[in-house]
């Protein structure tokens, strides 16, 4: 299992995701099954390329991820700016299950997961039934994510899954098999 992390301020989607598969070819030097992408609002409107591009060079990878005001990778943060947050990761033996979500659903899993990555939109999903839901139907599952930011009013994020952009609801990624999860917050 091989994690690596870029930030790439830069005002086109094509000179941000150049940058930041610089980054991620040089640190991760495996394919990726997955990728974590935060786009920030001075960003958006680049939003297809950046994506269209990661499907493009990682046609395999699950992506998922959404829009913030600030964007954090690589240790660094980038608010306000044009900026593109990538993480990626190569999980050999690591089954990944994505889907979307409207208000109310409740995820499917073929598989107990051990992790949980949610992103939503503050306007159109509450997350506290979900995570409710999630602490009684799978006990033990580490579940993260994080609330679009950004935008000031219903649809005015964007959240993404593989080539797909959504204005509400959520998206989440479900990690089963091999590996071990353990949450680490720095606020």
């Amino acid at each position: 299992m091989k994690w690596a992390s870029a930030l790439a301020r830069d005002p086109s989607g094509e000179g941000a995701v150049s940058r930041a598969l610089e980054v991620i070819d040089r640190e991760l030097d495996a394919t990726p099954d997955l990728l974590l992408v935060f786009i920030s609002t001075a960003l958006l409107k680049e939003a297809p390329i950046v994506l269209a591009r990661l499907r493009e060079r990682f046609p395999g990878a699950t992506l998922i991820g959404c829009s913030g005001s600030g964007v954090i990778g690589a240790g660094r943060e980038a608010e306000d700016v044009p900026a593109l947050s990538l993480m990626a990761a190569s999980l050999p033996g690591v089954r990944l299950e994505a889907q979307s979500l409207r208000a109310g659903d409740r995820p499917a899993f073929a598989s107990r997961p051990k992790a949980v990555f949610l992103f939503g939109d503050p306007f159109t999903f509450k997350p506290e039934a979900l995570l409710a839901w999630l602490d009684e139907s799978v006990p033990g599952v580490v579940t993260t994510g994080a609330l679009a930011s950004g935008g000031s009013s219903p649809g005015g994020h964007r959240l993404f899954l593989d080539e797909r952009v959504h204005t509400s609801g959520a998206v989440c990624v479900a990690l089963s098999g091999n590996l071990e999860v353990e949450a680490v917050v720095a606020q």
